[in-house]
């Protein structure tokens, strides 16, 4: 048996990766403090043949923590940490994340942790100050929370 536990990926990283993985009893775990982009990656993964898609709606670490508490641990489990979302940490804060990925992984399990490594500046202020103020309405629901 064959479960995955995917931390925060969205769309087409999500897509393709499923294309890949194996097919049997395949149980996909989506985390991620956004309801939209719980909704798009569980779009992705219905599209694939998982068997069961979980849903939670949290920060990481209290997903992950989720996770251990209610997934059974029947096969391998494989963390998705795809994008450049670890840069989003501070240093301490980056270390206690992987720490706690660590401690939820057994023998057999694995981490796929992507990182970006130099990103053009026009692209970084798009993401960071898009003209729709999409990033700034969602930084100021995250401070109201």
């Amino acid at each position: 048996a064959t479960r995955f536990a995917l931390v925060r990926v969205r769309g087409e990283k999500l897509r393709l990766m499923l294309e890949s993985a194996p097919r049997h009893d395949l149980t996909v775990h989506l985390v991620d403090v956004s309801e939209a982009a719980l909704a798009k990656a569980s779009r992705a993964v219905v599209a694939s043949d998982a068997r069961e898609v979980v849903l939670h709606q949290a920060t990481y670490e209290d997903g992950l923590a989720a996770l251990e508490r209610e997934a059974p641990r029947a096969g391998r489990r494989l963390v998705l940490f795809l994008g450049s979302n670890i840069g989003n940490f501070d240093p301490p804060g980056a270390e206690a994340l992987l720490v706690s990925i660590r401690r939820s992984l057994r023998r057999g399990d694995g981490l796929l942790l992507g990182t970006d490594l130099v990103k053009p500046e026009r692209d970084l202020l798009l993401a960071y100050d898009d003209p729709l103020g999409v990033t700034a309405a969602f930084n100021r629901n995250l401070l109201v929370r």
